[in-house]
């Protein structure tokens, strides 16, 4: 193609036509005959080194085209690949691989995914293809917002979390950490050793309290020497020398005596000849005691506290040296004052006390161990010590337990103490400590010996939540909730469960009984453990504090030890509320009567849906209680742990179960939300139906579902659907029917009989419990469908498009079709029923390909299918439902199915069995339950995750190495493959040579079944042959040893004698055929159908080889039977049954009947016959009940003779024979039952027993007789029950309650009394009580007359009460009557006297008036009692007055005011009130008739008030005065007191000063003055002796003489 120049400078023009020829010129290539406009593109041939078709980048690699009908591929000159008409030739090596993932991380873990663990996900994207994953999704993420503090420490275990939206049932373990500190100087200079209980010293810390373990390690440089290097030594190297004092406080030589006094014991020790002495020793020193006397064998002396205990090593050491010639007994310093005791550890008795007292310190020091080295001269040249020991000090003087030789010592120098602390472990026992603290201890607590420097570094937070877990996050969170340990929960009321041991008292034939206490009892308790009760017992009703009902009498007095026990478990408490209670946590009662047990009771399990807390043990005593809730792990913190939920479903982990191919490093993957979806549950059960229909009309109403049908017998089922057309019963369906055409069946509610018509016996599946569930699935969501219950045993789920899938209404057999050759096209007679998606089934003729399905109907007679038709003709076919499966998952017990966007809807589930009675499990037809698929899911998938894949695997899976011709493969798989010479060497070194031989440890197949053939008639093995491991063959013994399978397709035989052929295990000989187990084993068959013995008729059994325990089927008499040598008979083995076969009990009427029903024969009779309904009394028609206990008896007979001791049963009693002689004659049989010997006839007889006994029904929710109807119960000829009528037969009802008992009725409606007339009342007897119609009143009879009992009311009927004054009324007042006067209302609110007014004590002249209140005319005068201390009475008006007869008239004599004043009636008597005031409201002022007295209180200051005064009296009333001036200056304390005598003439005052007494200056100036009101005035200035600003106060009393 010639070039073509586009300048620059081109005009747009000339670059638009330069560029389209260049276009064209592309586009139509001549050369090779290319035409890329057609999209044809042809090359020259090209060449090894010149590609015809090659890359820019890399000319040399292309491809070209080396001969004819061969492409081929090059690089760099190089032949790689040639494609030819007869395969590749590949020049390379030939390598097959694949890319795995081997590494997935989660870039992102996405949100709202349900929780759960899903398997084998699929991962979408990337380069590759099939990878899964296996994906666990959490809950939520967290943050932890607290820590917390103040919990008490421990490791704790699924505590519960309160708070947020969830269901309270997320749980974690965690644990609180006490101090934990980590050493950041350890010291120097301490006393190595372990130290208690050191209290923590605070170098910077807020904590106090704490204490700890201290331990110091190290040692002592006692820097001592050598003072005596002894003699007579062993010369020898010693190690671990037991360091003992030189020189012990005292030395005591022991030896053991007989005891000069009185054994025991029979030896006594001697100390230094001294027979036991009393020893007082000086603490803080070491005593030695010399054993080594050989009468001390057989005495091994000891040392213990004076109760023969092991003596406090804190205080007393005793040192044991290897020789064993003495014991040291080292007391410390600080060793407690008093005594111990030295005594044989086996003789009590031998030894005495020792006395510790305060005395000369000495050596104390214990523990130290040291090397020596003894010389050959006998001397100690050396003496190195190593273990420091305690309490040693400088110049201690110190030996060692070295053999043979003495007087060695060595003198302790100053120790220099080089320890340093190596651990600090707490007690947690203070608080306030904080992480980061800086803690140490004092050196006084670590031996005292000038360590220092020692520090720590607390490095936990003390109390709070370290290493917590969640055990489950439970379930319903939401973001932002926020969760924490819970807190105390205290108050809540408690009914405790459990059983509760007391002592009764009781009478016989009294249900009623004594107790000592019933406050720990509740109706309904059962009672055991008297032998005088059946055990069955329960409380039906508490009296008293010590008084109970029993649901039955005893049969004999006495007094028991019982137990009551609830009706509920012992470790359940019902609680007001569950909130705030969580398991783990502490139970306390706070009070109550109940009690919890022995040990520490916690919180097991909550049940928030019952109120129902499940404690770890069983309470003490049952009862009520208000208990507290404790978290385990402390109440109440002062800062709570607490966690804020966050992002909700992510994903939590990612692990590959399928590495795929394909992918490359940092590929990208992702997941489809709908696969981490978690499955909701339908649980799927099946049961057995019949569909009835009936031969005559029913009216729609005559039946409903729940009706039980019965036919009057045995057979009753419920109605569980009915199906009406036209108003009228088409079918119903009952449960569990077992009725035939034959029966009349009665519908039990209505009592109408029916005929059926015709009973078709099917299936039904209930989903969730219901048979017509309403059911809504969404695409994307999954559903499992649990089949696991064993009800669905030979039922197969399945769903469809099509009503009951692939049965009726979806299935339209025997249509004739017409078909066209290669036409899609079909013709029938009808389309009718016939619906797009439904299944062609040939079933006569041809043309129609299996698998054909309609694509869709096109007319009332054409069809066109999604498969042409094969050929042209007729053809016969069924056209039905198909199964509906995409996104249908068979496991285990479940089936799963995933609705995806093209699931149809409705969609109908059936069962896809094929037997008989499958077609309607998913409903009758046209009433198949329709599930709804709906597309529009309202759920919120979850999103967002992302995976990267981390490292990709390289596997070669095939390479073929061209040079050497090598063939790897990593798997061989094949069919069929002929190899002629195949030479291979396998990884061990082995050769596999294949022409005529095999040489190869190792031969490998590509499955359990086929996986190589060796096709040679002569193949020799030459050595043992080994299949993977599983199949040993022995070249020696011949032996075959196999872990599978050993598979024959024609048979095995054993020795001629045995062959297993198929199914079938035969002899080949004359032997039997023997299953014989190993002595002492069984011979077992374990499946789970049934095991087939021989069967035959008579002639065919075995005569000659018969044995003992043959077993056979006999099909002439249809029984089971074996045989016995004994009496070489064959017998029944058919269920139970007699000699004579004719008492037997039969689990079929007939063989092959099948009518589920237990026969019981008895002497050819059926006497009764249990059905799976009932217990059906045939022949036998009475029920008795024996007392086991009873002896032995016979039948008393009229006129027998009788011995003594024969006991004789008449009726339900039991007599002994006390005389012997003749029964009474007939019509005198014996009836005294009193247990008192009588005569019968001229025998003698005594009442001994029951002969019968209790027959008890027990755990029975209710006994029904006659649920139906119709079916009366009669009771001693007399009594009869039915439905809901008690009558009587012949005599009148009695209702007679234990002596003292009552009769209750016990219901909220009311008790209907007789009703009648006058003449209804028939006999009357005294207590009678009935409704008299003829007088409309309640009446009753006292024995000799009928009186009203209508209200109360007299025999006249003029005296009565009655509640409204016409019926319906409803004044909601009580009317008195007397005499047919209402003399009294009472209302709700008052009562009412109408025509009286009196109220009076009659009897007592005695009145009561129990009111702590009392208020007269609406509270205008109340007499208040309420308080405990006083009593009130006031008044709501001006005047209070009191006061009392006076004759003619009743007058005050006193009054109180409004103002506070009290004033007296000196017009009493008069009926005129004429008032003196006695007191004033401030009690200043009193009078009487002739005087008044008054008191007044002024103020003066000087400067400011220099003048005040006082009216003394009214000249008009009042005739003269005394009074009395009282000055008082509280700034100085001075006092002055002046008395006046004051009368007037009507115009001045006249006074008189009496006298003045001061004690200091004049502080008043008093005068008095006559006013222009007539009143005599006392004016007072202040006195000279007040300085300014000085106050003066001042009182003026005043008696006054009235004129």
């Amino acid at each position: 193609m010639p070039a073509v120049n586009v300048a620059r400078t081109d005009t747009f023009e000339q670059q638009r036509i330069k560029i389209n020829t260049i276009a064209t010129q592309i586009f139509a290539i001549s050369a090779g005959g290319s035409d890329l406009s057609t999209g044809i593109l042809k090359l020259g041939d090209g060449s090894l080194t010149t590609p015809s078709l090659a890359f820019s980048n890399e000319a040399g690699l292309g491809f070209f085209r080396p001969a004819n009908k061969t492409l081929g591929i090059t690089s760099s000159g190089k032949k790689l690949v040639n494609f030819t008409n007869e395969g590749l030739i590949s020049f390379k090596d030939i390598i097959v691989q694949k890319n795995i993932i081997s590494d997935l991380v989660t870039s992102d873990p996405g949100s709202l995914y349900d929780a759960g663990s899903f398997q084998d996900v699929q991962l979408l994207g990337g380069t590759g293809e099939n990878a899964t994953a296996n994906i666990t999704v959490t809950e939520y993420v967290f943050t932890q917002n607290s820590n917390g503090a103040g919990y008490e420490y421990g490791n704790y275990s699924e505590a519960g979390l309160e708070g947020g939206n969830g269901n309270d049932d997320a749980t974690i373990d965690f644990e609180v950490k006490g101090i934990e500190a980590t050493i950041t100087n350890a010291g120097s200079g301490y006393l190595p050793g372990t130290y208690s209980d050191v209290p923590v010293q605070n170098v910077s810390s807020s904590g106090s309290g704490e204490t700890a373990t201290v331990t110091v390690g190290g040692t002592v440089d006692y820097g001592g020497s050598i003072s005596n290097a002894g003699t007579g030594y062993a010369t020898e190297v010693y190690s671990d020398l037991v360091v003992v004092a030189a020189n012990p406080a005292a030395t005591y030589v022991v030896t053991s005596v007989s005891n000069p006094g009185t054994p025991p014991p029979n030896n006594i020790y001697q100390l230094n000849g001294s027979d036991n002495p009393a020893l007082t020793l000086d603490r803080g020193n070491t005593y030695r005691f010399d054993i080594s006397d050989s009468s001390m064998s057989g005495h091994p002396l000891i040392f213990e506290d004076t109760n023969a205990g092991t003596l406090d090593p804190q205080y007393f050491q005793v040192v044991e040296p290897a020789s064993g010639n003495f014991i040291d007994l080292v007391i410390k310093e600080d060793a407690p004052l008093g005594d111990i005791v030295y005594a044989c550890q086996l003789h009590p008795g031998m030894g005495n006390t020792i006395t510790v007292q305060n005395g000369t310190t000495g050596i104390y020091g214990h523990g130290m161990t040291a090397d020596a080295e003894v010389d050959s001269n006998e001397v100690v040249i050396s003496f190195e010590i190593k273990s420091i020991g305690s309490d040693y000090n400088t110049n201690d003087l110190v030996s060692a337990d070295i053999p043979s030789g003495s007087g060695f010592e060595y003198q302790l120098g100053t120790p220099v103490y080089q320890g340093t602390v190596d651990a600090i472990s707490f007690n947690d026992d203070g608080t306030g400590y904080n992480k980061n603290d800086t803690l140490t201890v004092n050196d006084s607590d670590l031996g005292n010996k000038g360590g220092s420097n020692f520090q720590c570094s607390v490095s936990t937070q003390p109390g709070a939540v370290d290493n917590f877990s969640f055990v489950s996050k439970g379930t319903g969170y939401q973001t932002g909730d926020v969760l924490k340990l819970p807190d105390e929960t205290t108050g809540v009321n408690c009914v405790v469960n459990g059983t509760i041991a007391l002592e009764i008292n009781y009478t016989s034939g009294n249900a009623t009984i004594s107790v000592s206490d019933s406050s720990n009892l509740s109706v309904g308790m059962s009672m055991s453990g008297s032998a005088d009760f059946e055990g069955t017992e329960t409380i039906v009703s508490i009296n008293s504090a010590t008084s109970l009902t029993m649901s039955a009498a005893p049969t004999a007095d006495g007094t028991s030890v019982v137990d009551f026990a609830t009706i509920d478990p012992a470790d359940q408490l019902e609680v007001s509320s569950t909130v705030g209670i969580y398991a783990g946590m502490i139970i306390t009662f706070t009070s109550g009567t109940a009690s919890l047990g022995t040990g520490t009771t916690t919180v097991s399990e909550v049940d928030r849906v019952n109120n129902i807390v499940t404690m770890s043990e069983d309470s003490g005593e049952p009862g009520t209680a208000v208990a507290s809730f404790t978290p385990e792990y402390g109440a109440n913190p002062p800062t709570d742990w607490e966690i804020e939920v966050g992002v909700l479903g992510v994903i939590e982990a990612a692990t590959i179960s399928n590495p795929g191919n394909g992918y490359e490093f940092q590929d990208v993957l992702s997941v489809n939300p709908v696969s981490l979806v978690a499955p909701q549950v339908y649980t799927v059960t099946n049961i057995d139906t019949q569909k009835i229909d009936f031969s005559s009309t029913i009216a729609d109403a005559a039946m409903v579902v729940g009706d039980t049908l019965t036919d009057g017998g045995e057979k009753s089922a419920v109605i569980i659907f009915k199906n009406s057309i036209g108003g009228n019963v088409d079918y119903v369906l009952v449960r569990e029917g077992e009725f035939a055409t034959t029966d009349t069946i009665t519908n039990s509610r209505t009592s109408v009989d029916y005929t059926p018509n015709t009973i078709k016996d099917g299936y039904r599946y209930l989903i969730d419990d219901q048979l017509e569930p309403s059911i809504t699935m969404y695409s994307g969501d999954t559903y499992d469908w649990d089949v696991s219950n064993d009800s669905n045993d030979g039922h197969i789920l399945a769903f469809s498009a099509f009503p009951d899938g692939p049965y009726g209404p979806s299935r339209i057999e025997d249509v004739a079709v017409t078909t066209a050759q290669s036409s899609f096209s079909i013709n029938v007679p009808s389309t009718t029923g016939i619906l797009a998606g439904m299944e062609v089934v040939l079933t006569a003729g041809q043309g129609i390909v299996a698998g054909t399905k309609v694509a869709s109907v096109d007319s009332a007679t054409s069809i066109t299918m999604d498969t042409a038709a094969l050929i042209s003709g007729t053809c016969t076919c069924t056209f039905r439902g198909v199964e509906y499966t995409n996104g249908v998952e068979r496991l285990s017990g479940i089936v799963r199915f995933r609705p995806s966007a093209d699931t149809p809807s409705p969609l109908y589930y059936y069962c896809k069995a094929v037997s008989a009675g499958h077609d309607d499990e998913g409903g009758t037809d046209g009433h198949e339950v329709a599930m709804t698929v709906d597309q529009n899911n309202p759920r919120v998938f979850g999103s967002g995750a992302e995976f990267i894949v981390a490292q990709v695997q390289q596997v070669d899976t095939l390479v073929s190495d061209v040079e050497t011709g090598t063939l790897t493969l990593s798997d061989t798989q094949s069919t069929a493959a002929t190899i002629g010479t195949l030479n291979y060497s396998t990884a061990d070194g082995g050769t596999l040579t294949l022409t005529n031989r095999v040489k190869t440890p190792i031969i490998e197949g590509t499955s359990d079944i086929g996986g190589m053939t060796i096709a040679s008639s002569s193949t020799i093995f030459q050595g043992a042959i080994n299949v993977n491991d599983v199949i040993q063959m022995s070249h020696v013994s011949g032996n075959i040893v196999s872990s599978g399978e050993i598979k024959t397709t024609t048979r095995f035989s054993v020795n001629d004698k045995i062959r297993l052929a198929e199914n079938v295990i035969s002899t080949t000989s004359t032997d039997d055929l023997e299953l014989r187990a190993f002595t002492g084993r069984l011979v077992k068959c374990t499946n789970t159908t049934a095991l087939v013995i021989p069967s035959g008729s008579d002639a065919e059994r075995p005569t000659t080889y018969a044995q003992n325990g043959a077993i056979r089927f006999n099909t002439d008499t249809q029984q089971y039977e074996g045989y016995s040598e004994d009496t070489s008979t064959w017998s029944s083995l058919g269920g139970v049954r007699d000699l004579d076969g004719n008492t037997t009990i039969l689990a079929e009427e007939s063989i092959g009947a099948n009518d589920n029903t237990l026969w019981f024969i008895n002497d050819g009779d059926n006497s009764v016959k249990f059905t799976k309904n009932h217990l059906s009394f045939e022949s036998a028609k009475t029920i008795r009940s024996s007392n086991t206990a009873a002896p032995n008896y016979q039948n008393w007979v009229a006129n027998v003779a009788v011995t003594v001791g024969l006991y004789l049963k008449y009726e339900n009693n039991i007599f002994e024979v006390m005389v012997a002689g003749t029964t009474a004659t007939s019509g005198n049989p014996p009836l005294d039952d009193s247990g008192t010997q009588f005569v019968n006839g001229t025998a003698e007889l005594k009442w001994t027993h029951l002969a019968v006994g209790p027959l008890v029904f027990n755990e029975i929710e209710e006994m029904r007789i006659g649920p139906t109807g119709n079916l009366p119960l009669s009771i001693n000829g007399d009594l009869r029950l039915a439905d809901n009528k008690i009558s009587t037969d012949i005599n009148d009802l009695v209702i007679q309650p234990n002596s003292g008992k009552k009769v209750v009725i016990d219901a909220v409606t009311s008790l209907a009394v007789p009703v009648g007339t006058d003449n209804d009342r028939g006999v009357s007897v005294r207590g009678s009580v009935r409704f008299n119609t003829d007088s409309l009143q309640f009446e009753g009879y006292d024995g000799n007359n009928w009186g009203s009992l209508g209200g109360v009311k007299d025999v006249d009927q003029n005296t009565y009460i009655i509640p409204e004054t016409a019926p319906g009324a409803n004044e909601n007042i009580l009317y008195f009557f007397n005499d047919n006067n209402n003399t009294l209302r009472l209302t709700t609110t008052h009562l009412d006297f109408d025509t009286i007014d009196t109220v009076r004590s009659v009897t007592s002249d005695e009145f009561e008036l129990t009111a702590s209140l009392l208020t007269i005319d609406g509270a205008a005068t109340t007499l208040d009692n309420t308080s405990s201390t006083n009593t009130f009475l006031h008044s709501a008006k001006q005047f209070f007055d009191i006061g009392i007869s006076a004759g003619l008239t009743v007058d005050p004599i006193l009054r109180m005011d409004n103002q506070g004043d009290l004033t007296f009636n000196v017009g009493f008597g008069s009926g005129v009130f004429n008032g003196i005031k006695l007191y004033d409201n401030e009690l200043k002022s009193t009078e009487m008739t002739d005087i008044r007295v008054t008191s007044k209180d002024l103020n003066l200051v000087k400067g400011t008030t220099d003048n005040t005064g006082t009216n003394i009296y009214v000249t008009a009333t009042e005739l003269s005065a005394k009074v009395v001036v009282t000055a008082f200056n509280p700034t100085d304390g001075a006092k002055e007191f002046i008395e006046f005598g004051v009368l007037d003439d009507g115009t001045d005052v006249i006074f008189t000063e009496y006298g003045n007494i001061r004690t200091d200056g004049v502080l008043i100036v008093p005068s008095f003055v006559y006013t222009a009101n007539n009143e005599v005035r006392l004016n007072i200035a202040v006195g000279s002796g007040v300085a300014d600003t000085e106050t003066v106060n001042i009182t003026v009393v005043s008696h006054v003489t009235k004129k």
